[in-house]
């Protein structure tokens, strides 16, 4: 059942979102007359979120730049294992670029298909892009193209479920099986080298924020710079002003002090 209903999905997910519901009753209407479970399952599958339906469109119709975007999450976390700091601050100037130009090209993509995209929706999409580069549970989550509601990562705490990101994981989103007999030793490491990972991305999130604080002092350092240049010019044309005012005074006294002296010899000659 799982391959049908798999296939199943795969149509549905790439229907424009307006037709999701009505083909997924039409779906499991057909399959009922052959598998009541499969029907079921089909019923069950969630309508995806705006922001995901956007996600698993831009996943069937640009796959080697959402492909191209995963490579530079496994290179990202391969950095951060590996305590690269020039690395991480490379790779993570590109994913800083990366993700919004892909999220502008999913929104294009969207619209031209009818679908607006909000800003809060934008916002969305860019989250689960970014959140595709944090782990391998979420780019594979993405890679799907069957992404129920968007993704959201903030570099700690539990990983949700697959099933309640991916309406039916494909056989690559599908989790390991553990191998038989696994030794305490090796889920010790296992244990500690996702420890690591962890801390390697809590630190990339806290360089990611102080490089934003930076920006944000230097933005207001040239803010601050830029005002003051406005009230130097601003006093600098009020000192020509007032320097040509009292040229003008000087003037003015000089010819007083003629006219002065010229009437105190007018009246001697008159006395």
């Amino acid at each position: 059942m799982a391959d049908e209903l798999g296939a199943v999905a795969d149509e549905l997910y790439g229907l424009p979102a307006s037709d999701f519901t009505a083909a997924r009753n039409a779906a499991a209407k057909t399959a009922k007359a052959k598998d009541r479970d499969l029907a079921a399952a089909i019923t069950a599958l969630p309508k995806p979120s705006t922001s995901a339906w956007v996600v698993n469109q831009l996943v069937r119709q640009h796959p080697d730049d959402v492909d191209a975007l995963l490579e530079l999450g496994d290179d990202l976390r391969s950095a951060e294992r590996a305590r690269d700091p020039d690395r991480i601050r490379s790779l993570s100037r590109e994913r800083n670029l990366r993700v919004p130009a892909l999220t502008r090209q999913a929104k294009a993509l969207a619209e031209e298909r009818g679908q607006p995209v909000s800003a809060s929706v934008a916002e969305e999409i860019e989250s689960t892009l970014t959140a595709a580069l944090a782990t391998e549970e979420f780019g594979t989550a993405v890679r799907s193209g069957r992404l129920t509601k968007a993704l959201v990562w903030a570099g700690f705490g539990e990983m949700p479920a697959l099933a309640s990101l991916v309406a039916v994981p494909s056989p690559a989103a599908r989790p390991k099986p553990a191998a038989k007999g696994k030794s305490k030793d090796d889920a010790a490491a296992k244990a500690a080298a996702e420890g690591a990972e962890r801390e390697a991305a809590a630190a990339a999130e806290a360089e990611r924020r102080a490089a934003e604080e930076r920006e944000r002092e230097l933005t207001e350092a040239r803010e601050a710079a830029a005002e003051a240049d406005r009230r130097v010019e601003e006093l600098t044309a009020t000192v020509d002003d007032l320097t040509q005012q009292l040229e003008w005074a000087k003037k003015q006294l000089t010819s007083a002090r003629r006219e002065a002296k010229s009437a105190a010899r007018l009246v001697r000659d008159l006395s």
